[in-house]
């Protein structure tokens, strides 16, 4: 969530994911299931770039950073 900026584009966002992915040495499945659950609460959901992209930034934030302390 630290990187995510405002106005990022959906191609900007996938690539962040992707990044932290590797940094963090996580499965993609992974990454993306904590993404669904700590927005939609669900393990599945749309392209992660254009969603994220779609939402209010410091949302998507304040919902990442509350699922890394659960």
């Amino acid at each position: 969530a630290q990187g995510l900026q405002e106005n990022m584009d959906a191609s900007s966002i996938h690539e962040l994911i992707y990044q932290v992915k590797d940094e963090l040495d996580l499965q993609p499945s992974d990454v993306f299931f904590a993404i669904y659950t700590s927005i939609l609460g669900k393990s599945r959901g749309p392209r992660a770039g254009f969603f994220l992209a779609s939402l209010d930034c410091e949302f998507v934030k304040d919902r990442l950073a509350h699922a890394s302390k659960a």
